[in-house]
């Protein structure tokens, strides 16, 4: 038997801070529409991607850069190079405000996979009521559904598109946000453990265990 058990959602990710506040907290201007990214700041990890959609899009934005790495100095070389230096927030690692990192932003962009290809911090943005827009790489269709909970978007000028319908229009992006966070709810730590346990007990039922060998894969 096969199953894809995505990877839980903790409680504290969760709509809990308005942006207006969790802007102040960072220093950041509250009328100005922010696009972000959270992960590793290395290579081919997407933080290019993100710079050249915000240089590409319409409405003024900034960035919120929320992560640590060694590509890091090459970006802000490159933010420089476009004219957005003055732009961007460099957060650093960040894990126990993770969730008021959220809530800043107008919209969180997912450009390319982390290195266990989990794709959680998809989860993690739509779980705290944030619009979500992803390149369309391997598993994001588990965990979003284009103009449903989230948008699709190939390259930095359709993510830059994307970002620019979401400003435009606030009702699609209350209705993404939504969206999102109904389909995060699947993916909270009870749904996701009764999941992977209704799976082992199909293994146990198709495979024949013992009552001993239930024991063993239990937990």
């Amino acid at each position: 038997p096969t199953d894809s058990i995505p990877v839980p959602v903790e409680d504290r990710f969760s709509p809990t801070s308005t942006p207006g506040a969790a802007r102040e907290t960072l220093g950041m201007p509250h009328s100005t529409p922010v696009i972000g990214m959270v992960g590793k700041i290395a290579r081919n990890r997407g933080f290019e991607v993100l710079l050249e959609a915000a240089h590409r899009t319409r409405n003024p934005c900034r960035v919120l850069a929320v992560g640590h790495g060694e590509e890091q100095p090459i970006l802000q070389d490159r933010a420089h190079a476009l004219g957005i230096a003055d732009r961007i927030t460099w957060a650093g690692k960040r894990e126990e405000d993770l969730p008021l990192l959220f809530a800043a932003m107008d919209a969180d962009v997912f450009a390319a996979p982390g290195s266990d290809w989990g794709h959680r911090v998809v989860s993690e943005a739509q779980a705290c009521g944030r619009p979500v827009i992803a390149r369309p790489v391997p598993g994001i269709g588990d965990l979003l559904d284009h103009n449903r909970s989230g948008l699709v978007a190939g390259d930095a000028q359709e993510i830059a598109d994307a970002f620019d319908r979401l400003i435009d229009d606030p009702e699609l992006a209350q209705r993404l946000a939504i969206g999102g966070a109904q389909a995060a709810a699947d993916r909270r730590m009870v749904p996701v453990g009764k999941k992977m346990a209704s799976f082992l007990e199909g293994i146990q039922q198709k495979s024949g265990f013992t009552n001993r060998g239930a024991e063993r894969i239990s937990f």
